[in-house]
């Protein structure tokens, strides 16, 4: 985790990791098995330090996004469509992507508070502060529309189940974190 290491010694005062986790289609895949991976989207969510707030996050959602390629897997490739390849806005990542071995990853990081009964329950909360919202702005909102799933601290626990339908079109992007 190279990007963590960098962030962790560029931002010191954030440097506490609390979680990692599989969100969007990926996890949704994960917990339901209805629908395919197209990439992966990995969250790493850092605790906010005493005297600032998550809005203060200094790896906002449009600058964190990393795309990896760790290998051949079992998932196999995202094959792309006439459609895709001539969008304007992917022209120039699509040719990068499918050189690509295996999945793309997605690496983004959020800021929250932590939680005396662990970083489940900081993430959980989070989650829940953000279902309540009645304007659909916020990271949390959207990321509980899917399930989340842990990569660290629990591999594999599935700590947000999301909804029983799928909700798939959620579109990256469209959403502004300076609400939260």
């Amino acid at each position: 985790m190279a990007d963590d290491i960098a962030f962790r010694h560029r931002y010191p005062e954030w440097s506490t990791l609390l979680a990692c986790c599989l969100v969007q289609g990926g996890a949704r895949h994960y917990v339901h098995h209805d629908r395919g991976v197209k990439d992966l989207d990995v969250y790493l969510f850092y605790a906010v330090p005493p005297g600032k707030s998550s809005n203060q996050f200094p790896w906002l959602r449009g600058g964190t996004t990393r795309n990896s390629d760790f290998g051949p897997s079992v998932l196999g490739r995202q094959v792309y469509t006439d459609a895709e390849r001539a969008d304007h806005r992917l022209a120039r990542k699509v040719p990068v992507w499918e050189s690509f071995t295996g999945r793309r990853v997605d690496l983004l990081g959020r800021g929250i508070v932590p939680n005396p009964d662990g970083p489940r329950a900081a993430v959980t909360e989070w989650l829940e502060q953000g279902a309540r919202r009645r304007v659909p702005t916020a990271t949390a909102w959207h990321l509980g529309r899917t399930p989340v799933v842990s990569l660290m601290p629990e591999l594999g626990e599935v700590w947000w189940p999301g909804p029983d339908s799928d909700e798939a079109g959620i579109e990256k992007g469209l959403y502004d974190d300076s609400h939260e």
